[in-house]
């Protein structure tokens, strides 16, 4: 080993490396395939299945039909907008998967725009986020912080709601609608949701309207960060459906969050928002 020198080394790179021939391999959203075109050798995009198997390019699909249109469906699919109009608050209880500990999660709203998300371990609290339609807190491990104007109170004044999608036009989101997508193999709307520097991309299934999959995308400081979370087994709380497993991928950690209760209309006190 001592034998070997840099330029031992570099002449076998340029002997043995050669990029003309590598295979850059990437998974995503085939919406972005074109700009890899720079990184092709033979200036053409590969396209495979999850099985490594090459198929032939996918053809965008025309989704013909309008943002309002597919939230509409969603609230319809949910139990209506009459059930969703009779939920005056609600508590989430579940338990929440990740780096192979177990964690517990608990979601609070009270209408219009009251909100909290409490994550805890062993009864230790890790994170909490309050919002009580004025001034957000949030706190945990490194410290509280509070703030009562700012786009991240903006953002979180627009989302607490039941179904936060009725309200994207009231709140002057400006909405899109993309070519027809595809989650876990079945075909669903993609619906453009952006707000200020933030933007959601939510999947809808065609069939069952639900909401399958979201991509929500904020802008910091420190560049833009990526939430994804895949929504399941929805299930009947009061006349309102609500996804009991979803999955979450943030910052490279993967959650798996399941619930375990649902309580409707419980009389929840505004101290809890505090």
């Amino acid at each position: 080993m001592k034998a070997v020198t840099v330029a031992d080394v570099q002449a076998a790179a340029r002997k043995y490396i050669q990029p003309e021939n590598a295979w850059v391999v990437v998974t995503g959203d085939k919406a972005y395939a074109e700009t890899l075109l720079p990184f092709a050798g033979d200036k053409t995009i590969h396209y495979y299945d999850h099985d490594a198997n090459p198929v032939e390019a996918p053809v965008a699909q025309s989704a013909d039909i309008s943002a309002e249109d597919i939230i509409a469906n969603y609230v319809k699919a949910l139990g209506g907008q009459a059930a969703i109009d009779k939920i005056n608050d609600f508590m989430i209880n579940a338990e929440v998967a990740a780096m192979g500990q177990k964690l517990s999660l608990t979601q609070t709203f009270k209408a219009p725009n009251k909100i909290t998300t409490a994550l805890e371990m062993n009864g230790m609290a890790l994170q909490r986020m309050a919002f009580d339609g004025t001034t957000l807190r949030i706190s945990g491990m490194a410290g509280a912080q509070e703030f009562s104007e700012g786009e991240m109170v903006d953002n979180v004044k627009a989302s607490a709601a039941v179904v936060p999608e009725i309200n994207y036009i009231r709140n002057g989101y400006t909405l899109s609608v993309g070519d027809i997508g595809e989650v876990n193999g079945e075909k669903a709307y993609v619906l453009t949701a952006v707000n200020g520097g933030n933007k959601t991309i939510s999947y809808f299934d065609i069939q069952t309207g639900l909401k399958v999959k979201s991509v929500e995308l904020i802008t910091t400081p420190m560049g833009e960060q990526q939430t994804l979370t895949e929504y399941a087994d929805y299930r009947d709380a009061e006349g309102v459906k609500f996804p009991f497993s979803m999955k979450q991928n943030a910052a490279g950690m993967t959650m798996e969050i399941t619930v375990k209760s649902v309580e409707i209309n419980k009389g929840i006190e505004d101290s809890m928002f505090q």
